[in-house]
């Protein structure tokens, strides 16, 4: 897929999604991103930690514009009622596989398992399907 379109689809969900809870009044969004999304160099990464999108290319791209997106959205609400809004930014999610297919994900933990060595100096931050569903309470 070309990055023109990976960006013009993100950003077509994200904006009707978006502004379909905004408009049907729903309590919280919670915008379920990912870790592309951010400037890992940030020891503390906030709203403000984005990648530059002069920099980054395809999907950290899409992930990073469409998040932005989804900001200005929740930033432009008007009225009494303002519809809550986070984002979470996953980095390596592992659990139940929901999907026909066996994903990326899980050929990575298939390897770690059969101690397969990706890299020298190996580090991953995992998080757990279930344990991410709290964002959601």
């Amino acid at each position: 897929m070309k990055e023109s379109d990976m960006i013009k689809v993100a950003n077509q969900g994200v904006e009707s999604v978006l502004k379909a809870a905004i408009k049907n009044r729903e309590k919280k969004i919670v915008f379920t991103s990912s870790v592309h999304a951010c400037n890992m160099k940030d020891k503390i990464i906030d709203e403000s930690s984005w990648n530059d999108p002069k920099i980054a290319k395809k999907y950290p791209l899409s992930k990073t514009l469409s998040e932005m997106l989804a900001y200005d959205i929740f930033k432009s609400q008007t009225g009494d009622y303002k519809t809550e809004f986070c984002t979470m930014l996953p980095v390596f999610v592992v659990g139940p596989n929901i999907l026909p297919k066996p994903q990326s994900t899980l050929y990575v933990v298939l390897a770690l398992m059969n101690n397969y060595c990706l890299s020298a100096h190996f580090q991953m931050p995992i998080v757990d399907l279930k344990s991410s569903y709290t964002c959601f309470k």
